[in-house]
């Protein structure tokens, strides 16, 4: 007799264990939200009960109130839990600090839900989990999953040599637009063995105390940016933040974009705003993905996400069951663009 799995509807966010209250990452669920990343956007009102990693739950409630209104149910790794007739557990997914993949067991079957899972790379967080399951929903959020980027060590090598040879030519350092959350502590860490010192804008200097709050070693060469004292300092910011800073014409500086999102990357070339564009990946790979399977050893393989059709060739030849789910049971705009 075959076995009978759950079926997973995606939704525009995340996806759904149909007949079920659980809704994976998906904030406008009218029952119960396993949110297992940081949304990175603004939260809009909802009327979901917010479950979440202990990690994450800590990340987002100093810097969202919205989330922190909602009272969310925080759960620390590796200690399982129950909703009703699920049993649940938080596994690390190796991205930012609190991003998780869950597990989930009931009726006889196991299933593992892990989009960001990135077990290739030995990021500033928690390393990869993984545990084997029945049914693994796995994500296709890069438009291209054949892009090789270059290899983290030469991208950053690379940042900090142009940075020191900006500055002994013009005596201060270029302005680096980043990632608030992921790229920007990777950039702290990195930069700070190099004995460079970094401004912080304010919300990545935010990110920056909950990452030393947690424990993680991000140096001392990091402070809030101070404009009377950015001449000897590596300015790292966000986008959002770029507009708030007024600098005199004798000391424009080169700008600088590092992103982890191939759609963003490729964005920022195509504009012409930056003088150098870097793609710091923190979107699972296929060999992400390959990685994932091998570890899980899934019966069946749900993939949703906005790129499906990109990936279809790499599951073509997969020796299992994949079931290709898209938002609304219909392809996106995104995945039908050519």
């Amino acid at each position: 007799m075959t076995q009978r799995f759950p079926k997973i509807i995606s939704s525009a966010h995340g996806c759904h264990i149909d007949g079920s209250l659980l809704w994976f990452d998906e904030l406008q669920a009218p029952e119960v939200c396993l949110l297992s990343h940081h949304p990175l956007r603004r939260l809009p009102s909802w009327g979901a009960k917010l479950v979440t990693s202990d990690d994450l739950a800590t990340i987002l409630s100093a810097t969202s109130q919205t989330f922190l209104r909602h009272s969310p149910v925080r759960c620390p790794f590796g200690y399982p839990f129950s909703l009703g007739a699920y049993e649940l557990e938080w596994l690390p997914a190796g991205l930012t600090l609190g991003t998780a993949s869950i597990r989930v067991q009931a009726g006889g079957w196991s299933l593992l839900y892990a989009p960001h899972s990135m077990p290739t790379t030995a990021l500033l967080t928690a390393k990869t989990v993984l545990k084997p399951s029945d049914v693994l929903i796995v994500a296709a959020l890069s438009p291209d999953p054949h892009f090789k980027p270059l290899a983290r060590d030469e991208i950053l090598a690379e940042l900090v040599t142009y940075c020191l040879d900006f500055h002994r030519q013009h005596r201060f350092y270029p302005i680096i637009v980043c990632d608030v959350f992921g790229c920007a502590q990777e950039l702290i860490s990195y930069f700070g063995l190099h004995g460079l010192k970094l401004g912080l804008s304010a919300e990545i200097y935010k990110y920056a105390k909950l990452y030393r709050d947690a424990q993680i070693d991000l140096g001392s060469t990091w402070s809030a940016f101070r404009r009377k004292y950015f001449r000897d300092k590596v300015l790292l910011v966000s986008a959002r933040h770029l507009n708030q800073i007024v600098l005199s014409p004798a000391f424009r500086r080169s700008l600088v974009c590092v992103t982890g999102y191939l759609h963003l990357y490729q964005q920022y070339q195509q504009q012409g705003h930056y003088d150098r564009t870097y793609y710091l990946s923190y979107q699972n790979t296929l060999e992400d993905i390959q990685l994932t399977l091998a570890a899980v050893k899934p019966k069946q393989v749900v993939l949703i996400g906005p790129y499906i059709r990109a990936y279809t060739e790499f599951f073509a030849a997969y020796d299992g069951e994949v079931v290709l789910s898209y938002p609304n049971q219909q392809p996106s705009l995104f995945d039908l663009s050519p």
